[in-house]
């Protein structure tokens, strides 16, 4: 019995110590799946809120447009003039009039008192047709003092969304100009930058898709939907999501979809949702991706890690059975393989130092996030009880509404700290690809357009012609310009100028860059935080707001694409200057 039970006892031993391997392997996928899905909703709800902010600067900047148009002198006048006079001498000075409205709206129009359109962009196919028994069109004319804006839905036609701005003449109301934006521009516009297998839809107040990726869907709601057999069973929590969204909030979720085809067969997805405001109405922007899609890697990253611990402990522990066996016999050869073992465990020791520190790295990063995302809660439960006692408790005290706006300050103030440290910890991966730099520069000034009139600064551009392509992350790269961007204007109260200069530097060399040199004409750096400038909460605006993150955070972007950055007070005046290098990829012939 006993020469049996030596006989067994290595194989049961490996069976063992197998089991023991494939439990804490089983542990260990789990623990890292949810943090991976964890990151995937931030992640996920950092994309959507970006896209909702570009959503709510596109209509901002069309309405604001339209609104200094409506002011020019030679729109008032074209109104007098009507169709034909206008057809024979004013269309060429309209066009040149509307050329910055055309790129936000897919068509234009400028209709009379009467509702008839009196002059069209791009196409002139609408000239004298009347409009006013649209209803954007019909509530413009009965308050003639009021910007309108809101969703038409022609007859047997895909909804459109309408801008509308009054224009008054000497005090006397003249016309309408009309922009319109189609549904299928706005499903662009919202899927800009959503990608990675993630899809998204915009729906508005009263749950009716703007914006989805089966177009059979666009102005009808999501009831719709579910009677159409894409969603079932698990309306409500759907329906709970959707709510949150029309309440002006944002978040995210994970939600269980039972497809018709398979009812019993839950397809679990990761949704978030972030507002976005149009008029007087809240839509949501909500994306969406598969929760296959994110954990899926990870599944298949566990399985082999499984087989190949598996495999490792088995050869290790037959190749410790046969020494067993042959101990006597093999002195000698265990004496060396135990040399070699030793040595091998040495070099893991070494490893797992290193892979000791990376994870302590890669923990101070989570740490950060989990803090913000754990003081925004009750930021907001404040900011709540804030517009409670404002709205709905009076008091004779004079104080009380003094009190209550430094607290609602304070709060603001933690919250734009709280984002700031978000952004800090969240930079990693980019979505390198080759851009043009001038392109970016463009959709970065258009991002800060009207920032730039309000502040009366002039923009200068001195762009190099030829510059190559650069490999870079346009979103993060568009982060970075406006950031410095943002500071010049706030540099300049009384207005300035800007100038913007981009060049080759060190071609046909080793390293060979992209530079994009930004001047201001404002009040300078003071020399006391100059050289700390980029040490994360150093900041000059501490008193309106400034968190000392966003300079820090350019720094690790700059970095991250293997860049540099400079920012200095400039020697031949007045200002500061920001110097960004962009490295182009090496030619053939450099190692």
């Amino acid at each position: 019995m006993g020469t049996f039970f030596k006989k067994i006892f290595p194989y049961a031993g490996m069976l063992v110590v197998v089991a023991v391997v494939g439990y804490f392997a089983r542990q260990n996928h789990n623990y890292f799946e949810k943090i991976i899905v964890e990151q995937a909703r931030r992640q996920l709800l950092d994309t959507v809120r970006f896209e909702a902010s570009s959503l709510n600067q596109h209509v901002l900047n069309l309405t604001q447009e339209l609104e200094i148009l409506s002011g020019q002198e030679v729109i008032q006048e074209a109104f007098a003039y009507g169709p034909g006079k206008i057809r024979n001498v004013g269309f060429s000075l309209l066009d040149d009039s509307f050329k910055d409205v055309k790129t936000l709206a897919d068509s234009l129009s400028m209709v009379d008192a009467r509702g008839v359109v009196i002059y069209g962009a791009p196409s002139r196919d609408n000239i004298g047709k009347d409009l006013s028994s649209e209803s954007d069109v019909r509530r413009a004319l009965a308050d003639r003092h009021v910007q309108a804006s809101g969703i038409v839905y022609p007859a047997a036609r895909v909804p459109v969304l309408t801008f509308v701005q009054p224009v008054l003449s000497q005090g006397r109301f003249v016309g309408l100009l009309r922009a319109v934006i189609s549904l299928e521009t706005l499903q662009a516009i919202v899927n800009r930058n959503v990608g990675g297998g993630a899809y998204a839809f915009l729906f508005d107040q009263d749950g009716r898709f703007l914006s989805y990726p089966d177009k059979h869907y666009l102005g009808q709601s999501v009831a719709t939907l579910f009677a159409d057999g894409h969603l079932s069973l698990d309306k409500s929590g759907f329906q709970t999501l959707m709510d949150q969204g029309l309440r002006g909030e944002e978040g995210s979720g994970i939600c269980q979809l039972f497809p018709v085809d398979s009812p019993h067969e839950a397809e679990a997805v990761i949704v978030a949702f972030s507002p976005v405001y149009f008029g007087s109405h809240v839509w949501s922007l909500v994306s969406g991706i598969d929760y296959d899609a994110v954990s899926g890697p990870v599944n298949r990253n566990a399985r082999d890690n499984i087989v190949f611990a598996g495999l490792v402990v088995l050869i290790l522990l037959l190749s410790v059975a046969f020494f067993y066996r042959d101990q006597k016999r093999k002195n000698s050869e265990l004496q060396r393989l135990y040399q070699e073992q030793k040595k091998n465990l040495q070099d893991l020791s070494s490893a797992q130092s290193m892979l000791i520190q990376s994870a302590k790295m890669e923990s101070v990063g989570r740490l950060a996030a989990g803090v913000a995302h754990e003081v925004k809660n009750p930021l907001a439960i404040i900011l709540m009880g804030v517009k409670y006692f404002r709205n709905n408790i009076k008091s004779k005290d004079e104080h009380v509404p003094v009190f209550l706006d430094d607290i609602e300050g304070a709060v603001n103030r933690a919250d734009a700290i709280v984002n700031d440290l978000l952004d800090f910890s969240s930079i990693t991966g980019l979505e390198i690809k080759s851009q043009d730099i001038h392109a970016i520069i463009d959709k970065s000034l258009l991002l800060v357009k009207h920032a730039l009139k309000k502040a009366n600064v002039r923009v200068i551009k001195e762009l190099g012609e030829g510059l190559p392509a650069v490999n870079v992350d346009k979103n993060k790269v568009e982060q970075v310009f406006v950031n410095f961007f943002m500071n010049a204007v706030e540099a300049m109260p009384d207005g300035g100028e800007l100038r913007v200069r981009t060049f080759r530097e060190g071609a046909g060399g080793r390293v060979d860059w992209v530079v994009v040199r930004i001047e201001d004409t404002g009040m300078g750096i003071p020399e006391s935080v100059l050289k700390d400038l980029f040490v994360p909460f150093v900041t000059t605006k501490r008193s309106v707001g400034g968190t000392g993150l966003g300079l820090s955070i350019v720094k690790n972007i700059m970095e991250l694409h293997g860049g540099k950055v400079i920012l200095e007070n400039k020697a031949e005046g007045p200002g500061a200057r920001a110097t960004l290098w962009f490295k182009i990829q090496q030619e053939a012939g450099y190692g």
